[in-house]
């Protein structure tokens, strides 16, 4: 009987924790008054501890901690700076010497991307912020001065991750480069580069975003449309492994951005405007990955999970491609066809849960 009460409880939590994602807010606005157009947000994670999305800004290089509510429908959040030293100086143009892309939250640690705006020396670096604090822990520049001198393209660390043991991984969008750097910033390397991660001939970009597999792989999308999985091999996972790309059964157009889940589901955002955030699956350990649907939105450049609910990060200003607006938004996505089994199981959670009852 008692290991009944167990389970029952157990599928008690799952149906609850089911009905408390679908009373999150829908859209969450990022209020910036009459100076949106400076904030030009460029990367989102979600802290759990603190309950917020960290947001980074590539026009005047900040964090921002935007409070994640609860409630149903829109909400309007203040948007702060979080802390002094993670704003830095700005120059009389009004861009900041350096902008924020990429943000990853590990612990009592927040991790951006770094690059420089002032054309000076092209620099581009990861920074580390404490958590409790908001104060800068560590920076650690990747490499500067420009990737092609004559065009004056400079590196450009856009996306990175995290593998939970020490290590971040960050790709450079300007360059074929994949580099590592452990997280207490006392250990940097160039992890990878090769001809398969150029930049599009087309966009000018090569790889926009990266997710790391607790299988023990990387996962990073090419602004080309493709797919590629890196596995990780050594005792630090410093070393790079077989590099394979991933067959997808539709075309991709434009992506900068992915977030995986469950362990087998993969959210990436299609379209030259960001009009959409398509869901894939795999059943074999992305080798290969098939539709599950699409969300359609516009501007998405950032993708963020809030344990297990998805929020896509419209970074171009106003919902409509205008430069009229005055807000940027974070946007639930929501998936019907992933919605469906997620429903089905819990529907199934709900009977099971009733039988248990009755038989004790």
């Amino acid at each position: 009987m008692a290991i009944l009460a167990n389970v029952l409880l157990l599928i008690t939590v799952l149906v609850a924790v089911g009905a408390h994602h679908e009373n999150r807010p829908d859209t969450i606005i990022l209020s910036y008054g009459t100076g949106s157009l400076r904030f030009a947000p460029a990367g989102v994670a979600w802290d759990e501890e603190g309950h917020r999305f960290i947001v980074s800004s590539l026009n005047d290089g900040t964090l921002r901690g935007i409070d994640g509510g609860d409630e149903e429908g829109s909400t309007t959040v203040e948007v702060t700076t979080a802390g002094d030293d993670s704003s830095f100086d700005e120059t009389s143009t009004g861009h900041a010497p350096y902008g924020t892309t990429g943000v990853y939250v590990e612990e009592d640690t927040f991790y951006t991307c770094v690059v420089d705006l002032s054309a000076d020396s092209w620099d581009t670096l990861i920074y580390a912020f404490d958590k409790e604090s908001t104060r800068k822990v560590w920076g650690q520049s990747l490499v500067t001065g420009v990737v092609d001198s004559e065009r004056n393209i400079p590196h450009w660390c856009n996306d990175l991750t995290g593998d939970g043991d020490g290590n971040l991984f960050a790709v450079d969008s300007y360059n074929a480069e994949i580099w590592t750097v452990r997280t207490d910033g006392s250990e940097k390397q160039l992890f990878s580069t090769n001809t398969q991660f150029a930049p599009s001939a087309v966009t000018g970009l090569g790889l926009t975003g990266i997710v790391h597999h607790p299988d023990g792989y990387l996962i990073v999308v090419h602004h080309n449309g493709y797919l590629y999985k890196i596995l990780t091999e050594g005792d630090d996972d410093h070393e790079i492994g077989e590099i394979t790309r991933i067959s997808v059964d539709t075309t991709l157009s434009w992506p900068v951005a992915i977030a995986l889940f469950d362990g087998n589901k993969l959210l990436v955002t299609h379209g030259r405007n960001g009009e959409s955030v398509v869901g894939f699956w795999t059943e074999d350990d992305f080798e290969s990955v098939e539709t599950s649907g699409s969300y359609s939105t516009y501007g998405a450049n950032a993708l963020a999970n809030w344990d297990g609910t998805h929020y896509v990060l419209n970074g171009l200003n106003g919902t409509d491609g205008t430069t009229s607006g005055s807000y940027y938004e974070l946007e639930k996505v929501v998936i019907e066809e992933f919605a469906s089994a997620n429903g089905l199981f819990l529907s199934f959670s709900v009977v099971l849960a009733a039988l248990l009852s009755f038989l004790m």
